[in-house]
């Protein structure tokens, strides 16, 4: 899923926290990067479009450090990918 948010508070550590506000209703997102997932730094107060995913216990997964597919342990959103504001260029394409 895909929402265009502001990054409102950031908990580091071994897996990371993000809370979004969701600019078109306000509402909150928590989502969380797990150590091993590359995925841009952003800094509190940037806008931009943030891809995430919803999982649940149970679910099976592809890791590709193992080569083997493993289930998931807990329900979780997870961060995948964040477009920055100041990235989109006047002709309104995405700079990745």
């Amino acid at each position: 899923m895909v929402e265009e948010v502001k990054l409102l508070a950031i908990r580091e550590g071994n897996y990371t926290m993000y809370v979004f506000q969701i600019l078109s209703t306000g509402e909150f997102i928590m989502c969380t990067k797990p150590p091993n997932w590359d995925t841009p730094s952003i800094s509190i107060g940037e806008e931009g479009f943030l891809k995430y995913e919803t999982v649940k216990a149970g679910q099976t997964y592809y890791d590709p450090t193992t080569d083997t597919d493993i289930k998931y342990k807990y329900t979780n959103i997870y961060f995948t990918n964040f477009v920055k504001k100041s990235e989109i260029t006047k002709e309104n394409n995405i700079i990745l």
